[in-house]
């Protein structure tokens, strides 16, 4: 699954070259998957990272047709995952 929070507990309050690179693409695959942009509820960009600061993560999205798009990208994943010997 597609999950934000797993990100940031890899990185845990480390920063590093990957997680620079890993936080924002899930942000991206997040929204292409729920075609609502993370922390839209949000409406000052101050509290965005008021947010981030606190771990207040987007959730794990739970509409049906999300997360129907979430597990093709599951698949898809853990298939290139097995051809190169991953998992």
């Amino acid at each position: 699954m597609v999950s934000v929070r797993s990100a940031h507990s890899a990185v845990k309050g480390m920063a590093s070259f990957a997680s620079d690179i890993q936080v924002p693409v899930r942000m991206t695959v997040l929204e292409l998957l729920t075609h609502i942009p993370p922390y839209a509820y949000i409406r000052h960009p101050q509290e965005v990272v008021l947010a981030k600061n606190e771990r207040d993560f987007p959730s794990k999205p739970t509409e049906a047709r999300v997360v129907e798009r979430v597990n093709s990208v599951d698949a898809i994943w853990n298939a290139r995952r097995r051809r190169r010997g991953l998992g």
